[in-house]
């Protein structure tokens, strides 16, 4: 692709876009983080993933799970949100994990602000991220473009 001209769609391409992954049934209702008793660790470098994460680092591994009619701790408020992959080659599945992510956050709570970190880990090290907007979310729903 030359410049900025957008690349032309081949017919299947097209198609592929209105596809809609299947949904795990945690992410299609309001959803409750239950902390458990395990604490988050690593394998390696321990003081160094500590240092670089101090407010996550041993922090209590969380669950989702769905939220009763009732539970008011989970009333639709804005969140702020970030996700981060590999920083390999982009993938369709990795784009749609996150579309899935960026749909749920939409539905159930709106306003909320979605923050892709570029370049995999080191991109949160070196706070590298981008807000993500429902245009390019789209644009990258079921492909694996990277722009």
């Amino acid at each position: 692709m030359a410049g900025n001209e957008p690349q032309q769609m081949s017919a299947l391409e097209a198609e592929r876009r209105h596809y809609r992954p299947c949904v795990p049934a945690v992410l299609r209702v309001r959803v409750r983080a239950e902390p458990a008793q395990e604490r988050t660790t690593c394998v390696s470098h321990e003081d160094l993933i500590a240092s670089a994460f101090p407010t996550l680092y041993g922090s209590p591994v969380v669950s989702l799970v769905p939220a009763a009619e009732t539970d008011t701790s989970v009333a639709p408020r804005p969140l702020r949100v970030g996700c981060v992959l590999s920083g390999g080659t982009p993938a369709a599945g990795g784009h749609n994990c996150i579309c899935g992510l960026f749909d749920h956050l939409e539905a159930f709570h709106p306003g909320s602000t979605l923050l892709g970190f570029r370049g995999g880990l080191r991109g949160v090290l070196r706070t590298a991220f981008t807000k993500l907007e429902a245009a390019t979310v789209e644009r990258h729903r079921n492909s694996a473009a990277s722009s």
